[in-house]
């Protein structure tokens, strides 16, 4: 009974309009279920994709803390509360304009990701692993160390090759080395068509005009067409991109704090919302 009131609750809030005020939102919760890790995880993400850092922060710790064993993505979406606060809330900025205070709350989230990776791989969740490992590439870049970036992207790549993100973000690194025809053949395995995928055709027409040989050059102008008479143009906002359940979900999910099913992190971010897919820095972007 316990978890069918807990899968309720979920559904409850993930089928909630956007519009939704947040009071009411958690209101479709019951006080049990606000005990429950599954449930305050849902409502952290959800805040996280709405960009309400603060609230976000506040759930994703509060899951944490509601048992002994928290899931890699509960720890991930805590540390992107955190860090996109710093890297989004107060707008694109050089490092020079990151106060000491946006350093230490960096630091915290990177060391937050890197406690998720480790877990990620404990569990066998390597979609996880790599997301958290992308955002730590995002946050070296940030603070100017595309050195520590480098690694980051390979790693994650190299642990979900068919991840569209780990995907785009080592194919950049590819045509940052020189390799701009492997770059382009990565980037082309991407759902180019999928919800958000605006973004990675962006990517192609790029990769294209800059090795521009035969065709590539029609090619990119046919895909900026069609972003440009889409629903996914190059100005909108970021948009989530959905993760594929049938790559996460190996078994259900089972009580909090039982860790007894090793995808029950990944099984829980298919079957809840999304990837929050941001804007990267230059090296990710």
């Amino acid at each position: 009974m316990a978890w069918n009131s807990c899968m309720v609750s979920r559904q409850a809030i993930n089928s909630a309009p956007q519009s939704e005020k947040f009071d009411d939102l958690i209101a479709r919760a019951t006080i049990q279920d606000l005990l429950r890790q599954e449930v305050l995880l849902t409502i952290a993400v959800r805040a996280l994709n709405s960009r309400l850092y603060g609230i976000g922060r506040k759930y994703a710790t509060e899951a944490i803390d509601a048992t002994d064993t928290p899931w890699p993505v509960t720890k991930m979406t805590l540390a992107q509360c955190i860090s996109h606060d710093v890297l989004l809330g107060s707008g694109a900025k050089p490092v020079e304009g990151f106060s000491e205070t946006d350093k230490k709350l960096l630091k915290e989230a990177d060391d937050i990701f890197k406690e998720a990776v480790s877990d990620a791989k404990d569990r066998d969740e390597g979609y996880i692993a790599a997301h958290a490992l992308i955002e730590r590439a995002g946050i070296a870049e940030r603070l100017g160390d595309e050195k520590a970036a480098r690694p980051f992207v390979e790693e994650a790549y190299r642990l979900a090759p068919d991840d569209s993100n780990a995907q785009s973000a080592y194919a950049t690194l590819l045509q940052r080395l020189g390799d701009t025809d492997r770059a382009i053949a990565i980037v082309e395995q991407t759902p180019l068509d999928a919800v958000g995928g605006g973004g990675f055709k962006r990517q192609l027409a790029e990769l294209l005009l800059s090795r521009a040989r035969g065709d590539d050059e029609q090619r990119a102008a046919n895909l900026l067409n069609e972003i440009s008479i889409g629903s996914d143009p190059l100005t909108a906002e970021p948009t989530p991109i959905p993760t594929p359940a049938s790559k996460l979900i190996q078994g259900r999910p089972t009580e909090a704090g039982d860790n007894n099913t090793i995808s029950t992190g990944e099984a829980f971010r298919a079957s809840t919302i999304v990837v929050n897919h941001i804007s990267p820095p230059p090296m990710l972007s």
